[in-house]
């Protein structure tokens, strides 16, 4: 799987590259924690629906959206699948 080919899809497919809208249009949830200084961001499942959480401390820097695409390329790897609570789209590797 390349992480390139499924940014240009996600890009193309929901024109934007923004990775809190591309979260959004995925129906992965986001929710901002309390924690200390690390972790960052986590992703964890409910079954196979993605949570991301993102620390705090980052909400009003820049670096947010660093982890956030960090996090969502988790959500894509997620056994060779893009993983929606709708339906999987298959990326087939090169």
């Amino acid at each position: 799987m390349n992480i390139n080919k499924i940014t240009e899809y996600m890009v193309d497919k929901y024109h934007t590259a923004g990775p809190f809208q591309i979260a959004e249009k995925l129906n992965v949830q986001t929710d901002w924690i309390s924690i200390d200084d690390f972790p960052l961001g986590k992703t964890i499942y409910d079954s196979n629906s993605p949570l991301i959480l993102l620390n705090e401390n980052i909400k009003n820097s820049s670096q947010r959206y660093f982890v956030m695409c960090h996090e969502l390329g988790h959500v894509f790897y997620k056994k060779d699948q893009l993983v929606t609570t709708q339906q999987p789209i298959m990326v087939t590797p090169n």
